[in-house]
């Protein structure tokens, strides 16, 4: 299954790049509901246990993406020839599915 997800990356030289980029990787239903359910709980996606696959992959897709793309977020017409030096990622539910399931609750989710 999809999901969707975005990003905040730190580099380490201070800076951070957290535009709205929409990322999405494949993972199982059991991952998607481990995710949503520890995020609801208060946990950043970094924190929730069993989901190191997800993890991952969804920090290869970023470390990719990251080379495509000006700290200004514009598109890069060829990707850097050294990647940028990353010294910490977050990864957040998109806003709208954050909302989503604030609005219908948990309970009604998995049913």
């Amino acid at each position: 299954m999809d999901f969707y997800f975005q990003y905040r990356i730190a580099y380490d030289n201070g800076q951070f790049y957290d535009r709205p980029h929409l990322m999405t990787v494949d993972i199982t239903k059991d991952e998607y509901k481990r995710i949503v359910l520890g995020v609801m709980a208060g946990k950043e996606i970094n924190e929730i246990e069993g989901i190191t696959e997800p993890l991952e992959k969804m920090t290869a897709i970023v470390h990719d993406i990251d080379r495509w793309i000006n700290m200004n977020g514009s598109q890069r017409n060829k990707p850097l020839k050294k990647a940028r030096n990353i010294s910490g990622l977050e990864f957040f539910l998109t806003m709208s599915d954050y909302k989503r399931f604030k609005k219908i609750g948990m309970a009604e989710v998995w049913m």
